[in-house]
């Protein structure tokens, strides 16, 4: 979770501003490793039961982007 402390509130990164959560489609199956937005608190993470489609929840579920390697950077071969 990104956090920034300013005038004694938390503010916490939503995922409009944040790349690295993209939302659940509807007919994915949410897991222990995703997290749901809630408005006042931010990202939590989801420890609840498993096994549910996303679009069982009011609110919405993000799971964390996979990490892509880097496209500038390629292995040079040692001949």
């Amino acid at each position: 979770m990104i956090a920034n402390l300013s005038n004694s509130k938390l503010k916490v990164a939503t995922p409009a501003k944040s790349k690295q959560f993209r939302r659940l489609k509807a007919n994915e199956v949410v897991r222990r490793d995703d997290f749901v937005m809630d408005d006042q608190r931010g990202f939590e993470p989801w420890n609840g039961l498993t096994g549910f489609q996303a679009n069982a929840f009011l609110k919405p579920i993000y799971r964390r982007q996979k990490r892509r390697p880097t496209a500038g950077r390629k292995a040079q071969c040692k001949c």
